[in-house]
């Protein structure tokens, strides 16, 4: 019998700018839900303060990790144009997107979303339901 790898889900959610606990807090608390195997955290590569120099590498780097996953999770506390594309290129690639945002939500989220719910560990929950 061959070797199906488990569904993984890409960790979307602002790190530019951001302290460690808005970048990590909410990955780790995923990562230890949903179990490492089944997490891509994109953190792994901490590239702040280096945006400028590294931007290709830092956005092919995260598309490929994108394509590698079956889902995407989406931590929107504040806006951010990062997380905004990544959510955009995954739902593109007909990948489901379960999104953690409170109200008022845009509607360029509302619209490439599977489901959203307020409170992060309720869309981690969902993940797992649906991984």
């Amino acid at each position: 019998s061959s070797f199906i790898p488990p569904r993984r889900v890409y960790l979307a959610g602002p790190a530019f700018g951001q302290s460690d606990t808005v970048a990590n807090d909410w990955r780790r608390l995923a990562t230890a839900i949903l179990d490492a195997q089944r997490v891509i955290n994109p953190m792994r590569r901490d590239y702040r303060g280096k945006e400028d120099l590294l931007y290709m590498q830092i956005v092919k780097e995260d598309k490929a990790d994108i394509d590698a996953a079956y889902m995407l999770l989406a931590y929107c506390p504040i806006p951010s144009a990062g997380t905004s594309m990544e959510i955009f290129y995954a739902h593109s690639q007909q990948k489901p997107v379960v999104i953690c945002a409170m109200p008022p939500i845009s509607p360029w989220i509302r619209y490439h979303a599977r489901v959203i719910q307020p409170d992060i560990l309720d869309a981690i929950l969902v993940v797992r339901a649906l991984l």
